[in-house]
């Protein structure tokens, strides 16, 4: 077990360095920001000023590792845009994001595990129809469509709701619906589908042929046991949110890292735009090592496999 927890990190650890290369070169692939902080009819030596005070006339080896430098120790450089800390600007539009992301993931979780587990315990019935329908759904409506007609029905024409904005309890509401709609169609659908395999196997047939209640043969023979996919999915699903729902974040107008993001790309801001990506790769990498401990505790015979 500890050699597989070893390699997985070492594994990481690779990953997490191949982003700061790919981000890196990307970045500067997309064009010269200088030119976007200077006025149309700057002249050539104006931008290469600019490009002076900003770092970016020296060669991209040495600008390689003064961004690795940095990214060691969390510090990416002042902003272009802004002329702050990239990081500052991260961190104050990272507790938005965060908010957004655990009330979308707690919500799809308290919606998706009790349709699809009784989905699968009632195979063919109605609410199992109910079930395929919710996934459907979920998964064939994109995001942006699912936000506005929200917004159209509770906003606009019941005005119960704010249209976007993070003041107060109810601009909390739609964004974490519209969010959550993909985490529950995905998880609906993946609990119906692993649920109904494990029912079919031999030891649930065993329990119930020991005088267990259903509830005890469902929850924790059945479920447990079909939960590594699932625990595989919500965890990815949840480091997607918490890097930034960019789609959401921008039909509700939300103050999180996801527009942060947006208009940072749009801007050229390198260290901005270099700061999040870093920071979501390693909210992935991280959330795939935790899964593999998950695994561990899930399923002991992967400890000795």
């Amino acid at each position: 077990m500890v050699r597989l927890l070893v390699s997985r990190l070492l594994q990481s650890l690779v990953a997490l360095w191949g982003v700061t290369v790919l981000i890196f070169f990307v970045t500067r692939a997309s064009g010269d920001p200088a030119l976007l902080l200077v006025p149309p009819q700057a002249t050539d030596a104006e931008v290469a000023e600019v490009r002076k005070d900003l770092g970016l006339d020296e060669s991209y080896v040495v600008q390689y590792a003064k961004f690795l430098e940095g990214a060691v120790r969390l510090d990416f450089g002042d902003s272009y845009r802004n002329r702050r800390p990239a990081m500052d600007l991260v961190k104050e539009r990272m507790p938005a994001t965060l908010q957004l992301a655990v009330g979308a993931f707690v919500f799809a979780i308290v919606v998706a595990v009790p349709v699809g587990v009784l989905s699968a315990v009632r195979q063919g019935g109605w609410f199992d129809r109910f079930g395929k329908a919710v996934a459907l759904l979920g998964q064939a409506m994109p995001s942006f469509w699912l936000g506005l007609l929200l917004i159209l029905f509770f906003s606009v024409r019941l005005k119960w709701l704010p249209t976007g904005g993070r003041d107060g309890w109810d601009s909390y509401l739609l964004p974490t619906v519209t969010l959550s709609s993909y985490l529950i169609a995905v998880l609906v659908r993946l609990i119906r589908s692993s649920m109904l395999e494990v029912l079919r196997s031999e030891y649930v047939k065993f329990a119930r042929l020991r005088g267990l209640s259903e509830y005890s043969v469902v929850m924790k023979h059945a479920f447990k046991n079909a939960a590594i996919p699932i625990v595989t999915v919500a965890a990815l699903l949840f480091a997607a949110f918490l890097t930034g729902a960019v789609v959401t974040e921008t039909v509700f107008s939300w103050p999180g890292i996801g527009r942060l993001a947006v208009s940072s790309i749009l801007a050229r801001d390198f260290p901005v735009v270099q700061a999040i990506v870093l920071l979501s790769a390693t909210i992935y990498i991280t959330t795939n090592f935790l899964v593999d401990l998950a695994y561990l505790w899930i399923d002991p015979r992967i400890r000795f496999s």
